[in-house]
């Protein structure tokens, strides 16, 4: 053996350590050994190591024997803590120590060492016995595991899916030490590169394709291995040479969302625990992969109800299908971002536009038209079904709107139609400057706001035939009081123009205009219940007489209250003669207690009534009609109605319509 040599200080005899045991059975079973084995003295010195021991850190045996183990082969942060074990064997505390300390080599490299010491008695002296592992490669493992551990806590934290993907392939890179590594997800009938190491672009591959490894992966739900591609058929060469790939799907529940793919510049550049810990990392990647999709699935569904529900929010109350179109294009380019959000309506063979917004809008001109017969929005027409175009510069079917100065900057398209059963309404065409940018959870978010437009527009077309049926229905129970009461004939035509003319200075809604104007058609409607002779007495009233004429409000809502108009027109009319300061009736309400459309109908049934002859008065000249409002502005009559009554008069020349050849008696009432 070559511990011929050693000092004798420090040298031991075989038969000295392991009496038992003879010399040629121990050089069978240590000199020879793979495993470095080793003897310590009292005082940590080498008593005995053998070969394997000594090539492990790049010396011969004779180079180590007598000194120091630990300031000769252990590396100095860990020297502390093996010292501390080799005492309490020395004391007899323990029988043997399990250690794990980082070597030394003699070309200062580290590597990462496993021992088992225990002790070993002659006579009055206590040595140390040991082996010693190079776990190197082990530990390497572990600490890649632990930090696919670590980087599988955090990624599946992330809630962006590409934010998980750079995280993942970065891990990769550090991990594996690989110079290439992407991320795919698969979508639909392609698999997308969604993260690389080294190139930031896109990328889309058919999923059925006769070439790519990646592909194959998918397909065949199991990782490929390829140690050279040259050799390799499938292989698919891309802007990095690499001579080995390994491809491994990522799967949840047995679907396929995505793979990993790795590659490397050397033949067989991977090695068998270089695959597992890969495949190790694909799992925790198909989780939180699977994660991120979910969670932004979630994000885009409430995101997408929240846009649907606001659509009908801000459109439920429109009636008018223009402001309809407007509101909705509107709200779309606002909430989603897109850069061009527009409606078009069929005009007998053309297309033409209704409303459009987004940062594009500008760039087509109000009007524009386009035949039906041409471009996404014909076809849309003719096949009443969604139409989804990834990038326009690549289908056939897109024309671009020119009516804007130049072609519209535009890659992507969604378009849908707006449908009543089988007839098409129109379409909602939605268009990004980036290429595909919608998804099939898009498409039916536009779907859903189409068929939302469809009702919306239908109900706008019977609100509109609903209000002129009862409007018509006003007029002629307007006729009806003024045969009953000629003296006023004309009178609450005359208080509708003059009222639905205030509202809308005030800058009321459409709706409650109508409202205004109706209830002043049917104000005086009450007066079927007031007996002839009175509504035709020529004089003056009597308190009686006067008591009954005052009952015609109550008269015309137990009417009008049995009729369904949209807005409160019976409540308006019981209303008309109460006062700001409660001197009205027929309930003495007060201020904001009175419908704002009927503080309205009161100045304006004033007003035509002073402006009016009777047999008993000429017309009052105008400007002490405007007086008389003036005086009463915030006792008896809203100052706001009486200022805009005042600007219409004053400043905007309004004109009553020329009343009918008649003569009537009760001013105001």
């Amino acid at each position: 053996m070559e511990s011929n040599g050693q000092n004798s200080s420090t040298s031991w005899e075989v038969e000295d350590i392991i009496p038992s045991m003879g010399t040629e059975i121990f050089r069978d079973m240590v000199e020879e050994s793979s495993v470095g084995f080793y003897v310590l003295d009292p005082r940590g010195r080498f008593a005995y190591l053998n070969g394997s021991l000594a090539r492990l850190f790049g010396y011969r045996p004779a180079e180590l024997l007598g000194r120091e183990a630990l300031r000769a082969l252990v590396h100095p942060e860990d020297r502390a803590r093996l010292a501390r074990e080799a005492r309490r064997l020395l004391r007899g505390e323990v029988s043997f120590a399990l250690l794990y300390f980082r070597g030394r080599k003699r070309d200062g490299t580290h590597i990462h060492c496993e021992s088992l010491l225990w002790r070993v008695r002659k006579g009055q002296t206590a040595l140390l016995v040991g082996n010693l592992l190079d776990v190197t490669e082990r530990a390497v493992s572990q600490h890649k595991l632990s930090l696919i551990r670590e980087l599988g806590r955090k990624a599946i934290l992330l809630r962006d899916v590409r934010a998980v993907a750079r995280a993942l392939v970065k891990a990769v890179e550090e991990v594996m030490g690989v110079r290439t590594c992407g991320l795919w997800l698969v979508e639909g009938d392609a698999i997308v590169r969604i993260a690389h190491v080294m190139d930031e672009t896109g990328m889309r591959l058919p999923l059925h394709a006769e070439k790519g490894i990646i592909a194959a992966a998918v397909r065949e739900k199991r990782p490929i291995y390829v140690p050279d591609t040259e050799k390799e058929p499938r292989y698919l060469r891309g802007k990095f040479h690499a001579r080995s790939e390994f491809c491994v799907p990522l799967i949840v529940r047995d679907k396929v969302v995505g793979a990993l793919n790795v590659e490397k510049e050397e033949v067989d550049g991977f090695s068998q625990a270089d695959r597992e810990l890969i495949e190790a990392l694909a799992t925790v990647a198909a989780i939180a992969i699977e994660n991120a999709l979910q969670f932004e699935n979630e994000r885009r569904m409430l995101k997408q109800l929240r846009l649907i529900n606001e659509v009908a929010l801000r459109t439920a109350s429109l009636r008018a299908p223009e402001a309809l179109y407007r509101e909705t294009v509107d709200t779309i380019a606002q909430e989603f971002g897109y850069h061009l959000v527009s409606l078009f309506t069929p005009d007998g063979e053309e297309l033409v536009l209704r409303a459009v917004a987004g940062e594009l809008a500008g760039l087509i001109s109000p009007g524009y038209r386009q035949s039906a017969d041409a471009g996404i929005l014909g076809h849309v027409v003719r096949t009443g079904q969604p139409y989804l175009a990834a990038d326009v510069g690549r289908d056939p079917l897109y024309v671009s709107c020119r009516g804007g100065k130049r072609d519209l900057p535009v890659r992507s398209e969604l378009c849908v139609p707006i449908k009543a059963g089988t007839r098409v309404l129109g379409v909602l065409d939605i268009q990004s400057r980036e290429p595909d940018a919608f998804s099939e959870a898009d498409v039916e978010t536009a779907e859903a706001i189409a068929r939302w437009i469809a009702v919306a527009v239908e109900n706008a077309h019977l609100y509109a035939k609903l209000r002129r049926s009862l409007e018509g229905t006003a007029t002629t129970l307007a006729h009806v009081v003024e045969i009953r009461d000629p003296f006023t004939s004309g009178h609450q035509r005359r208080v509708a123009a003059l009222a639905a003319a205030i509202a809308e200075e005030m800058g009321l809604p459409r709706d409650r205009i109508h409202a205004v104007r109706t209830a002043a058609l049917l104000h005086d409607l009450g007066k079927i219940a007031v007996p002839a002779e009175v509504l035709n007495k020529p004089g003056h009233l009597n308190d009686l007489e006067r008591d009954l004429v005052r009952e015609h409000p109550a008269a015309a809502y137990r009417i009008l209250r049995e009729v369904p108009f949209p807005y409160p027109v019976a409540e308006i009319v019981l209303q008309h003669h109460e006062r700001l300061d409660g001197s009205g009736y027929p309930k003495g309400l007060k201020g904001e207690e009175i419908l704002l459309e009927a503080r309205i109908l009161a100045v304006a049934d004033v007003v035509e009534a002073m402006l009016s002859h009777r047999p008993y008065r000429p017309p009052y000249p105008l400007g002490e009609v405007l007086e008389e409002i003036e005086t009463k502005k915030g006792i008896a009559y809203d100052p706001r109605v009486v200022e805009a009554c005042l600007r219409l008069f004053k400043e905007k020349g309004f004109v009553l319509p020329e009343p009918p050849i008649s003569a009537g008696q009760i001013p105001g009432e």
